[in-house]
């Protein structure tokens, strides 16, 4: 596993992403290109591989690979998804959803209502408070009054701001 410049830890080294599935050590790869894509993955520890060939844009290669391995893993699994900690009131929904924008390149991302909950893209945000998040990937997401911090297990931090609620 790499370093960034200021000596946090990343996952990233020679094409391969090193991270954990479940509380398992994991080295993966994904890519896609003109309709297809595609998803590798190792369980070093336990000497299980699964490859994934995908050829609609739809396939969600890296879901089909891991519910391959942990029907072949699953009682060595943690936990899939972090649990819900907290019940969000509609006026905290509501205090939440809404347009951000990432910092860095202006993309937006929206986060929306879903029945009692909220959801960013395919991302179940699952409430710790009514301002902090977590996702089923381990990133956590705390909101303020100016938009949102998303970071990931390695601790690298994204930025957006709010551009309508």
């Amino acid at each position: 596993m790499g370093k960034f410049g200021d000596a946090r830890p990343h996952g990233y080294g020679l094409g391969l992403f090193v991270g954990t599935h479940n509380g398992l050590r994991e080295v993966y790869h994904s890519g896609s290109t003109a309709g297809y894509s595609a998803f590798l993955t190792r369980f070093p520890d336990q000497r299980v591989s699964v490859a994934v060939l995908c050829n609609a844009t739809s396939a969600q290669a890296t879901q089909y690979a891991h519910a391959v391995a942990d029907l072949y893993l699953g009682d060595l699994l943690e936990p899939a998804e972090p649990a819900a900690t907290h019940t969000l009131t509609s006026v905290e929904i509501n205090r939440v959803a809404g347009l951000y924008r990432f910092d860095t390149t202006g993309l937006p991302v929206t986060i929306a209502r879903e029945k009692d909950g909220l959801r960013a893209g395919r991302a179940a945000l699952l409430p710790q408070s009514a301002l902090r998040f977590l996702t089923s990937g381990r990133q956590v997401w705390e909101l303020d009054a100016r938009g949102m911090r998303v970071a990931d297990e390695f601790g690298t931090v994204e930025e957006y701001r709010v551009l309508l609620r």
